[in-house]
């Protein structure tokens, strides 16, 4: 009877052992929090990392870079705009500025409103390649070289758009055909591959030849998912918003 109530308490130890380590096994997966100052976090890391294509970034971390340059880049732009408008040159005589200052003011404006549009892309694109990583692929096989190709393709065609002229109809046509479907097939197509693939798919939880895993967890997967509609939402609006300006 000894023994046997011996053995029952080795079994209530070891059931007391296995609910304590499952109970840290919670506690961890409760550690992935979404705090404000992982926004800023990745968004210096971003513009840090601008040159560097090396590494993995994570879909949280594209994500939230992508939106937080969206918020900012409007917000240049809004501002920029008053200095570009009639409105700004109308209060610049109220003050009595002058030409110099005025100049000064238009040019700085044009830098930061052109700047916030295409200045992002350089570390965009490196954050795409580090997905692409984060996915345990190359980015340039099997999908850049083929969108390079087509722009040299497109390059071609528009330096050689003098010389056109001088050959056949025929000849002509089946040129522009082969330059049209190489264009529609490498760029287009190969480039909503890429994008596809990069903003979306999930990358790879354990370590890859490129690095440790980044930001990986249900948590920040279904953040991830949340900012990416958040973002959509929020270009589209933006964009309907300058369209109403434009027209109206």
């Amino acid at each position: 009877m000894v023994k046997e109530g011996n053995k029952k308490i080795g079994v209530k130890k070891t059931f007391k052992k296995v609910a304590v380590k499952k109970d840290n096994i919670i506690s961890d997966s409760n550690l992935d929090k979404i705090t404000p100052d992982l926004f800023f976090k990745i968004f210096y890391e971003g513009w840090k990392n601008i040159f560097n294509l090396k590494g993995r970034s994570s879909r949280l971390e594209l994500w939230c870079f992508l939106l937080v340059n969206a918020v900012l880049s409007v917000v240049i732009q809004l501002q920029s705009s008053y200095y570009l408008s009639p409105r700004f040159l109308m209060d610049a005589n109220l003050l009595g500025y002058g030409i110099e200052k005025i100049d000064v003011c238009v040019r700085i404006a044009q830098i930061c409103y052109w700047g916030s549009f295409f200045l992002p892309l350089i570390p965009i694109f490196s954050m795409l390649v580090r997905r692409m990583h984060d996915l345990g692929k190359l980015a340039w096989y099997g999908y850049l070289e083929q969108v390079f190709m087509g722009v040299v393709v497109v390059g071609i065609l528009v330096l050689t758009i003098d010389e056109l002229q001088n050959i056949g109809f025929e000849l002509l046509t089946l040129f522009l055909s082969g330059c049209f479907v190489t264009f529609l097939y490498s760029v287009l197509y190969y480039s909503l591959k890429f994008l596809i693939v990069t903003l979306f798919y999930k990358g790879d939880e354990a370590k890859n030849e490129y690095g440790e895993a980044r930001f990986t967890g249900k948590v920040y997967d279904e953040f991830a998912l949340k900012l990416s509609i958040f973002y959509v939402l929020y270009i589209m609006t933006v964009g309907m918003l300058y369209l109403g300006v434009w027209y109206f």
